[in-house]
């Protein structure tokens, strides 16, 4: 009799669990794990080959330390000294030069946390189309006039920096009333 009664329970307990499982019945509604995983799966994929192709890594570091914010710097400096600052570049480096009204001449000045050329190797392309309309490719020779002019009033002669990387194409506007914009065109 006790034996009868323990297999009556072991057939209720596999009969009940068999019921909370629920997997291959026909009027289960819900998905089954391997189906869950294979969706999971093809997400995964789909979103490293996206990730991986589009340089989105690249683009979001460069957002957290923006490229205009250089000439923000600029002009701001320009605006604290009280006089107008030209920058001379090449691939290598930045140079920056304050009118010396005394003897008319361009001193050398250092400017600290202007990192424009340090963003950018060897293979990217960067021209600077000055307002008065002549184009500047930035090569391995600094320039031999001034590329931007910033003025303490805030202002500066303005210029479209065309960046293009094996990534991206990008303008800088930077306009002469000071505005600064970027325009992001991914090819």
């Amino acid at each position: 009799m006790i034996y009868l009664l323990m297999v009556l329970m072991v057939q209720s307990v596999e009969t009940e669990t068999m019921q909370i499982l629920g997997t291959g019945r026909i009027n289960n509604k819900g998905f089954t794990l391997i189906e869950l995983m294979v969706v999971l799966v093809i997400i995964g994929i789909a979103s490293s080959y996206v990730i991986l192709n589009t340089s989105i890594i690249d683009f979001m570091k460069a957002s957290e330390n923006p490229i205009e914010e250089n000439f923000f710097l600029l002009t701001e400096e320009s605006i604290l000294r009280g006089s107008t600052i030209h920058w001379f570049a090449s691939k290598k480096q930045d140079r920056f030069y304050v009118h010396n009204s005394i003897d008319n001449s361009l001193e050398n000045i250092d400017i600290d946390g202007f990192t424009f050329i340090d963003n950018f190797d060897e293979n990217t392309m960067i021209t600077i189309n000055a307002s008065n309309g002549h184009s500047y490719p930035i090569d391995n020779d600094m320039s031999e006039t001034p590329l931007i002019s910033f003025y303490p009033s805030g202002e500066n002669s303005g210029a479209i920096i065309s960046i293009e990387s094996k990534e991206n194409f990008f303008k800088i506007i930077v306009s002469q009333n000071g505005f600064i914009k970027k325009e992001i065109d991914t090819e």
